[in-house]
C-alpha cells in the first residue's frame, strides 16, 4: 500500500474515530451535565490541571520520537517500555504524595481524594502506551478506532450509571479510571507486540535528543492551555470553573479534535517525506484547506445556535456558558488551522523549535489571563481569544517559512471556504431572526438550514474540491 493510500485511509478511520467520538462525549456529556452540578464538573476541572500536567511526563515524548525515528527494532520499543513503567509508578506516587498541597491550594478538601484515585491512571496507562505507538506508526487507525469507540461508551456507560445513582463528583472520577483500564485492556488485545527483558541505553542515546525537547514542548505547551483552569479554580471559585470548562469543552474541543486527528495521521506521514518540501507543502496545503471546509461552518454555525444549545440541551443552570462558547467561537476558528503546525515542525525533527516557543507562548497566556479575571469569566475568555489570535498568526508564519511557503500562499488557500463559510453565517442568522422562533425548533432549523446552504454553496463555488474530498473517502480501501 503505497503512502497516499496509508494516509488516506488513516485520515479516514481517524475522522471516524474522532467523529464517534465526539458524538458518544457529546451524549454522555449532555446526560452528566443533567444528572451533575457545575460544581462536580468544577471539583473534577481542578484536579485534572495537575493530573493533565503529570501526564505530560509519562512518556518524556519517547513515543514521538520513535515515530519520527524510522530504523527501530526491539531495543527501543522494550527500553521504552520498561521507561514508561517506571514513571508511570512514580508519577502514581507524586500526585498521591501532594495531594493534601493541592487540596489545600484550592480550600476544598475532597480535592485529595479525587487526586488519590485519579492518579492510579498513570500507572495504568504506562502499560499500553508502546502499544498504542506502534499502532500509529503504522498507521494501523481502524484498530484505534475500534479501541476509542468501545472504551468511551464503556467508561461513559458506567458513569451515568453512578451519576444516576446519586455518586456526584465520584462518578466522574470513575468515568475517567474506566476508561484507561478498557482502553488499556483493548490495546494489548489489538497489538501483537509484547515487551522483552531488554534495556539499551544505546537505545535511549538514540531517542533522547527528540524526546527530550518534546517533553520540554509537552511541558510549556501544556501550562499555556489550561493555566485558565488554573487561576479560575483557584480565584473564581468550582462554580465559575465548571461553566468555563463546558463552554471549553463544546466549542474548542470539538475543533482542536478534528485537527489532532489529521496531525496523528500527518505527522507519521509528513515524517517519511521530510527532506522533499515541494511535495510536504502540497500536502499541507489540502490538509489545511481540508480542514478549514469542515471547521469554518461548524464554529460558525455554533455561534448562531449557542443559546438554543444550551438552553435546550444542557439546561438554564449552564446559561453564563452561551457567552462564553460564543466568545471561544472566534479563538477556535484560528486554533482549527493553528493545531496542524505542530506536524510540520516535528516533521523537521525541530522539537528544540517547538520548546522554545512554548515558553514564551506560556508567559503570554498566563499575562492575558490574570489581566482578564478582573473582569471574571468574561474577561477571561476575552483575553485569551485576542492573545491566542495574536499567537496563532506569529507560529503560522514560523511554520510556513520552516518548509519555505510563501504565506500569501498560505491565506489565499484558505480564502474560499472564509467566504463560503461567512455567506452560510450570514444568511443563517438573518433568517432566524425573521422567524424568530425559540428553543428547540429554533436549534434543529438552523442546523438543517446551515446544513442545506454550505452544501449548496460547496456544489456551485467548490464542485471540485468538494468531489476531491469525497472521492478520497471511496479511495480509502
Amino acid at each position: 500500500m503505497s503512502l497516499k493510500q496509508k494516509t488516506i485511509k488513516g485520515l479516514f478511520w481517524s475522522f471516524s474515530s474522532q467523529g464517534g467520538k465526539q458524538a458518544a462525549q457529546f451524549i454522555i456529556t449532555v446526560i452528566l451535565a443533567r444528572l451533575l452540578s457545575p460544581n462536580d464538573f468544577g471539583l473534577v476541572g481542578m484536579a485534572v490541571v495537575f493530573t493533565g500536567f503529570a501526564d505530560v511526563f509519562k512518556d518524556l515524548g519517547i513515543s514521538k520520537a520513535l515515530i519520527q525515528k524510522q530504523d527501530i527494532d526491539q531495543r527501543h520499543l522494550s527500553t521504552a517500555f520498561w521507561i514508561n513503567i517506571g514513571f508511570g509508578l512514580l508519577l502514581t506516587l507524586v500526585i498521591m504524595g501532594i495531594s493534601p498541597i493541592i487540596a489545600q491550594f484550592y480550600g476544598k478538601p475532597e480535592i485529595r481524594s479525587i487526586l488519590m484515585l485519579l492518579s492510579l491512571n498513570f500507572i495504568f496507562s504506562s502499560f499500553t502506551i508502546i502499544q498504542q505507538t506502534i499502532l500509529v506508526k503504522e498507521m494501523d487507525f481502524r484498530s484505534l478506532t475500534i479501541r476509542d469507540m468501545v472504551a468511551i461508551t464503556g467508561a461513559g456507560s458506567i458513569g451515568i450509571y453512578m451519576a444516576y445513582s446519586g455518586f456526584g463528583v465520584w462518578s466522574l472520577v470513575s468515568q475517567m479510571l474506566s476508561y484507561t483500564i478498557l482502553n488499556g485492556i483493548l490495546l494489548w488485545r489489538l497489538s501483537r507486540w509484547r515487551p522483552k527483558l531488554i534495556f539499551s541505553y544505546d537505545a535511549i542515546k538514540d531517542m533522547i535528543h527528540f524526546s527530550v525537547n518534546f517533553t520540554g514542548f509537552n511541558i510549556v505547551n501544556y501550562l499555556a492551555r489550561n493555566v485558565d483552569y488554573l487561576l479560575i479554580g483557584r480565584f473564581l471559585g468550582a462554580q465559575s470553573l465548571g461553566i468555563y470548562a463546558l463552554a471549553h469543552k463544546l466549542m474548542m474541543a470539538p475543533l482542536t479534535n478534528i485537527s489532532w486527528v489529521i496531525t496523528r495521521v500527518m505527522f507519521p506521514a509528513f515524517s517519511k517525506i521530510n527532506h522533499d518540501l515541494a511535495r510536504l507543502r502540497n500536502i499541507y496545503l489540502k490538509i489545511t484547506r481540508f480542514i478549514s471546509y469542515i471547521a469554518f461552518p461548524l464554529v460558525l454555525g455554533l455561534f448562531i445556535v449557542a443559546p438554543e444549545l444550551v438552553g435546550a440541551v444542557f439546561g438554564p443552570k449552564w446559561s453564563t456558558a452561551i457567552v462564553l462558547i460564543r466568545i471561544l467561537c472566534v479563538c477556535s476558528l484560528f486554533h482549527s488551522i493553528y493545531t496542524t503546525t505542530t506536524s510540520i515542525i516535528l516533521s523537521q525533527a525541530r522539537s528544540d523549535l517547538l520548546f522554545k516557543l512554548s515558553i514564551f507562548n506560556v508567559l503570554c497566556v498566563a499575562s492575558a489571563i490574570f489581566f482578564g479575571l478582573r473582569w471574571g469569566l468574561v474577561g477571561v475568555a476575552l483575553s485569551y481569544t485576542i492573545e491566542q489570535i495574536v499567537w496563532v498568526i506569529f507560529v503560522q508564519r514560523i511554520t510556513n517559512s520552516l518548509i519555505k511557503m510563501d504565506s500569501t500562499i498560505f491565506i489565499k488557500n484558505l480564502s474560499q471556504s472564509i467566504i463560503i463559510s461567512l455567506v452560510m453565517f450570514t444568511a443563517v442568522l438573518v433568517l432566524k431572526q425573521l422567524v424568530n422562533w425559540t428553543g428547540i425548533i429554533s436549534l434543529v432549523f438552523c442546523v438543517f438550514l446551515g446544513i442545506s446552504i454550505y452544501l449548496l454553496l460547496m456544489m456551485t463555488l467548490e464542485k471540485k474540491n468538494l468531489k476531491e474530498m469525497i472521492s478520497n473517502v471511496y479511495a480509502r480501501t
